[in-house]
């Protein structure tokens, strides 16, 4: 059963990196009909909680920043993984501006969405 439900995670996860994939969902998530492809930014993750699997994904699009997780089963857990997945892609986003600065930075909105089968 555990491998049959990393392959899952994994289907899932590839299928998010393609920028067509992510707009469907995103469009089907957000009632919107954006149409060009070419205004999601794939944010990927290096590695989560496991280094085995990748069942999660986030890309930006305009001010929005969204991070899909797929699970087999209940995770009571999801919220503090999903910080951690926000603050690497924060990181990343960031690297390179001065935090101390007077100038602010700004950052996409984040929106976080667990699907489960």
């Amino acid at each position: 059963m555990s491998g049959n439900r990393e392959y899952k995670s994994d289907v899932f996860s590839m299928l998010l990196e393609e920028p067509e994939n992510a707009l469907e969902i995103y469009n089907g998530l957000n009632n919107s009909d954006y149409k060009d492809a070419g205004i999601v930014k794939i944010m990927t993750h290096e590695s989560g909680f496991s280094l085995t699997v990748r069942n999660d994904s986030s890309f930006i699009v305009g001010s929005d920043i969204n991070f899909y997780e797929h699970q087999s089963s209940y995770n009571p857990n999801m919220s503090i993984r999903h910080l951690v997945y926000f603050s690497k892609t924060v990181e990343k986003l960031i690297k390179g501006n001065n935090v101390f600065a007077d100038r602010k930075i700004t950052i996409p909105t984040p929106h976080f969405v667990v699907f489960y089968n």
